[in-house]
């Protein structure tokens, strides 16, 4: 515990848990420990979601906010309508973080725009964590070049990205970016019991938006086993019922187990290889945690992760069906696979992602 401890606003732009909350989780249990008071404002908007959930677990709920307000759009035009809807709320915060002694405030993601409009008002601290990349895939750099410029040239403005290709990216869009680069923890993941599935299992986890590009998994599964493959799939991530219905109406004939949200041990112990054949990620946390499970792993080369690892430890490809089908062909050889995750678990050794982590938190937060 520290003596001087902060009071800090983390800002979400969501409720539910996906990888960047699960990231901003860690953040806030670092920051508890150390002593520092930790409020989180959501957006009213939001329902009630697994991220708020266990937020208000860990905090209680006096520590938690839900007020309305917006998060960053595409364009010009939606970004002075989310600055006008957002300016009572900001009006309620800047008492509230005088109320409170609000030393800094820590945004989640690069949507979260009303933090940064915040601290400008207050003239505190500001750090904005990046998850995201600076592609086409957000939709934003076109039109939201000069926008983002100006907030991320607030002097007190601290940009935290989360790989060094990240980082590069943004600067080449907007110049340079006060900041560093900081490797997201990753969650504890227990090694599966069952070395191989009979049949060979394939898997993917994760949203099932657009961006994920899981169209491109089902199709080449379903080739192979058009061939007499004997080969399974086996997809978590689901919302909803509706969106399983979806895949099992695409594919009537074609044996999928298709699963809600579940615990990351239970799904790896079911696969063999893990799929991602996302149009873009920027450093996909999954791929650890299946080498921490000695899980195989494909990847489109459509990431940062190869600052970290090579063709030795996971087969990196281009989204493109061909290649996909040749690469979950090659991963049926045995030896070849266990080659490959032992290589990658070899290779996560080197890194100590956690320590390193929790260490600029406290550095960069709390002293």
């Amino acid at each position: 515990m520290r003596g001087n401890a902060k009071n800090i606003l983390f800002v979400s732009h969501s409720t539910s848990l996906h990888g960047a909350e699960m990231v901003g989780l860690e953040i806030i249990k670092i920051l508890k420990k150390n002593g520092c008071n930790v409020f989180v404002l959501f957006p009213l908007a939001a329902s009630y979601d697994r991220f708020e959930e266990q937020i208000r677990a860990e905090l209680g709920d006096d520590q938690i906010l839900k007020l309305p307000y917006k998060n960053a759009g595409n364009g010009i035009i939606r970004d002075i309508f989310v600055s006008i809807y957002n300016y009572k709320t900001l009006i309620t915060l800047v008492k509230f973080c005088k109320q409170n002694k609000i030393n800094a405030i820590f945004s989640n993601t690069y949507t979260s725009i009303i933090g940064i409009e915040l601290s400008k008002r207050l003239l505190i601290p500001h750090f904005w964590h990046f998850h995201e990349q600076a592609n086409k895939n957000f939709g934003w750099y076109n039109s939201m070049q000069i926008e983002y410029k100006r907030r991320l040239n607030y002097t007190k403005n601290s940009v935290i990205f989360i790989s060094k290709g990240q980082k590069q990216q943004w600067e080449d869009e907007l110049g340079y970016i006060n900041g560093c680069v900081v490797y997201n923890p990753i969650r504890n993941i227990k090694e599966k019991k069952i070395l191989t599935q009979h049949p060979l299992t394939f898997g993917f986890i994760g949203s099932f938006d657009k961006r994920k590009n899981l169209s491109l998994l089902l199709n080449a599964y379903s080739q192979l086993r058009a061939h007499n493959h004997n080969i399974k799939l086996v997809i978590a991530g689901a919302k909803n019922e509706n969106e399983i219905q979806n895949i099992y109406n695409s594919f009537p004939n074609l044996e999928i187990e298709i699963l809600p949200y579940t615990d990351p041990n239970e799904f790896f112990n079911k696969i063999d290889v893990l799929v991602l054949p996302s149009e873009s990620e920027t450093m996909p946390l999954v791929v650890f945690e299946a080498i921490q499970a000695k899980v195989a792993v494909i990847q489109t080369n459509h990431s940062f992760i190869k600052e970290l690892l090579s063709n030795k430890e996971t087969l990196f490809i281009e989204p493109d069906i061909d290649e996909l089908i040749d690469a979950m062909i090659r991963v049926e050889d045995c030896q070849f696979r266990e080659n490959m995750v032992h290589n990658a678990f070899l290779k996560l050794q080197e890194y100590n992602f956690n320590t390193n982590f929790e260490a600029k938190i406290i550095d960069l937060l709390c002293v």
